[in-house]
């Protein structure tokens, strides 16, 4: 996975806890200073283990963890994590300090969303 990269605020816009959905957005024009009429939502899917703020005004790097990273996730959440077939830890690193993200995969969209807008779907009606 290539480092991602957030710059100024980003933070928590969603959270499915019934989807295991995670969504993080960076604000329009906070992250390319070539394009300022966009929003970056990244969007964890099938999220089973958070360990983070919900805010940073600080620059962010997303990227995916190595092998110790999963082991501190496993030791932490060890009676549960062997029941994910996917098991992938997503590292948000801020001022050189690790946050943890446990999720079966991500997906970056760029998109005019108003403020506070998720792209997260809702759930169908019953």
């Amino acid at each position: 996975m290539e480092k991602i990269i957030l710059n100024a605020w980003s933070g928590i816009l969603d959270y499915n806890r019934t989807h295991m959905q995670l969504l993080l957005r960076n604000e329009r024009g906070e992250m390319n200073e070539d394009d300022e009429s966009e929003n970056l939502h990244i969007l964890f899917k099938g999220v089973f283990y958070l360990e983070m703020p919900t805010v940073s005004s600080k620059r962010i790097f997303i990227y995916e963890g190595d092998e110790d990273d999963k082991k501190y996730i496993e030791a932490k959440f060890f009676e549960q994590i062997h029941c994910y077939v996917v098991l992938t830890v997503f590292i948000l690193e801020i001022e050189q300090k690790k946050y943890y993200i446990g999720a079966s995969n991500i997906a970056v969209a760029k998109n005019t969303l108003f403020p506070w807008q998720t792209s997260i779907e809702a759930p169908p009606k019953y």
